[in-house]
């Protein structure tokens, strides 16, 4: 949910005072905060969102039915991806140089 700071004298002027926000409300985790609970830390979860969008943008189908969803934007399929825990990240084995 996202918070919207609401002017009080210019919605009472036009009668349209908003409900209170609830404690719960205030408290709610914001999308980036909840996908990190998903993904292990900040820079997992970027490298996580940019190479599923690059994915996306090549071609590959979501992993949901986004029209239905409505959604077209590549960052907002992959970030719902990520959320509904459709994907996650792969770590790539790299081979180790010897050392001289």
């Amino acid at each position: 949910m996202n918070l919207i700071q609401f002017c009080l004298p210019c919605l009472a002027a036009k009668g349209r005072i908003p409900v209170p926000l609830t404690r719960l409300s205030i408290m709610e985790n914001t999308l980036p905060q909840r996908l990190q609970e998903y993904v292990n830390g900040s820079f997992e979860r970027t490298v996580l969102i940019q190479k599923r969008i690059r994915q996306l943008v090549r071609g590959d189908a979501p992993l949901f039915d986004a029209e239905l969803a409505r959604i077209e934007n590549p960052i907002e399929i992959a970030l719902v991806e990520i959320e509904r825990g459709l994907i996650e990240l792969a770590v790539d084995e790299v081979e180790e140089k010897p050392t001289l």
